[in-house]
């Protein structure tokens, strides 16, 4: 709230003093700060004070008393302040003033006294206010005696207070359910519901859903929604409370029965179930029904679907690493294992035989070689599927006798203007003890120049491996100006090249559409200067 030059902090507290004594709040709050401040510049109190405190206290007590303002929590924070973080003087002014018939002073009393561990006295102080019928009393009541650990207490005051404020009943069900009690807490939730506060059917649901009761869950998801309060994000809440619970398989049907599985990112909430067999295999049967597809088409595209999380999860992670100065960063990680050693296979054996190569593929890029090659021998053995890409990939990694061999078949793909195989199978050249790295890098330049975007960034690696930063960097330029992610590699070589002043650059104005790092923003001219120089 700054209504006044803040260097004439006089002008402002009268100024903030004068809306104080109209009914304003926040402005007798802010008043009273600027008269207390001794670091406001041209302030009122030049050094410390001890008695900065005294003629804002008297002040904020008289607004209290005249003018029925209720600045009692500013008080209370300024006695503190004062008295160095000790409550005592605090606690005999609002005890003094429940006596003298502000008896909402006990409820400030027993709130100040929870917050500094001394629930059992709070707890005398909350009953007081109760007894006097302080306004809002048996709500603080009934969470104090929750937090005290009083449940049966606490809950007999919630209901009190319920009938005026039912979300209290919800919040003290909230405590029940952290505590395990989920029936008595399932029993606040519908009270609270009951009596007009509708979002209590949401919170049942997930408090449900948290221990496994499937049933329950399902049914109070199904009264939110009645209700008008089941929110976009209930049904992954109360998903994913039933799949920690244990109930993995049933979070995943009851999930997927109504989600849009056109949308790339559904199974997003639950990847961390489709871990197991159970769960996954429940995605694929709910979209097989749902789309009309075989069940290898189905259990592909989970797969990909856990492909994709564990891809986006994996990149968050180099991020944080980079971040941290490591270079050394994981290639995969337990989502990517599985859906391309699990169940990317399992698809291609079910029928789906566009599985196999994408598994192949995978595998190359993860550079598990090995892997590639059984699964390629798989494919050709099951389904007579032959690929000479990625046999040329394959062969150019088995041994590097075979490099020639290898570069040849490539070199006859890109003749008919495929490029498909050029940056993996350089990349499989240079895995290689004493590896021929200028046959890997006049193979990626060529598939570069013939318009491969993989060959570019492969190219780029290589350059950036061998400290050739500029020649690295020109490429990576282009490649994401052109699409291809990658942003972190171009922090990463900026870093290592440190040239920290292209670093903040490329961060702050990024790329041109032709590949070149951005020249920093220049306002264009206004009409009526452009017009001026048009007229001389």
């Amino acid at each position: 709230m700054a209504l006044v030059d803040d260097k004439k902090p006089a002008s402002a507290v009268d100024r903030y003093r004068e809306l104080a004594e109209d009914g304003v709040l926040e402005a007798a709050e802010t008043a009273a700060d600027m008269m207390t401040d001794d670091t406001l510049e041209g302030g009122l109190w030049n050094g410390h004070s001890e008695q900065r405190y005294e003629p804002a206290l008297k002040w904020l007590t008289r607004l209290l008393d005249e003018k029925k303002l209720d600045t009692r929590s500013k008080i209370v924070e300024f006695m503190i302040m004062r008295d160095k973080g000790r409550i005592g003087n605090a606690i005999d002014w609002l005890h003094a003033r429940g006596q003298g018939g502000d008896y909402a002073a006990y409820l400030y009393g027993a709130r100040l006294l929870v917050e500094h561990d001394r629930a059992e006295d709070a707890l005398s102080w909350c009953d007081t206010a109760v007894e006097y019928d302080v306004d809002g009393a048996r709500a603080a009541t009934a969470m104090i005696y929750a937090q005290a650990g009083f449940l049966d207490a606490a809950f007999k005051h919630a209901q009190a207070a319920a009938v005026e404020n039912p979300a209290v009943l919800a919040d003290i069900a909230d405590l029940f359910a952290r505590k395990g009690l989920v029936q008595r807490a399932l029993e606040g939730y519908r009270r609270a519901a009951d009596l007009g506060y509708v979002a209590a059917w949401a919170q049942a649901a997930v408090a449900a859903a948290g221990v496994g009761w499937v049933d329950s869950a399902r049914d109070f998801f199904k009264r939110a929604e009645r209700a008008g309060a089941g929110s976009p994000g209930l049904r992954q809440r109360v998903a994913v409370a039933m799949g920690r619970s244990g109930k993995g398989k049933e979070a995943v049907e009851w999930y997927l029965a109504e989600v849009d599985p056109a949308d790339p990112e559904v199974l997003n909430p639950i990847s961390d179930f489709l871990l197991k067999d159970e769960p996954f295999h429940a995605a694929a049967e709910q979209y097989a029904r749902r789309v009309h597809v075989s069940k290898g088409e189905a259990l592909s595209w989970v797969a990909e679907r856990l492909l994709e999380v564990g891809f986006r999860e994996l990149e968050v992670q180099q991020s944080h690493l980079i971040n941290s100065g490591s270079n050394l960063l994981p290639k995969f990680n337990d989502k990517i294992v599985m859906a391309v050693d699990y169940w990317l296979p399992a698809a291609a054996i079910a029928g789906y035989q566009p599985a196999w190569l994408r598994t192949v593929d995978v595998l190359l890029s993860l550079g598990r070689f090995d892997s590639a090659e059984r699964r390629l021998k798989d494919a050709e053995r099951r389904d007579g599927i032959r690929s000479e890409v990625h046999s040329a990939i394959i062969l150019a990694y088995s041994h590097k006798k075979y490099a020639d061999t290898a570069v040849a078949l490539v070199e006859s793909q890109l003749e008919c203007s495929n490029t498909a195989a050029v940056a993996r199978t350089a990349t499989a050249l240079l895995t290689h003890e004493h590896a021929r790295a200028d046959v890997a890098e006049r193979l990626l330049i060529r598939g570069r120049d013939a318009g491969d975007l993989e060959s570019r960034v492969a190219l780029a690696d290589f350059w950036a491996r061998h400290g050739q930063f500029a020649k690295a960097l020109d490429e990576y330029f282009v490649a994401l100006a052109r699409g291809c992610d990658v942003y972190l590699k171009i922090v990463r070589t900026l870093s290592m090249a440190r040239n920290d002043a292209a670093l903040a650059e490329f961060q702050k104005y990024g790329v041109t559409p032709e590949g070149t790092l951005a020249k920093p923003w220049i306002a264009a001219p206004s009409r009526g200067s452009r017009d001026a120089s048009r007229s001389r």
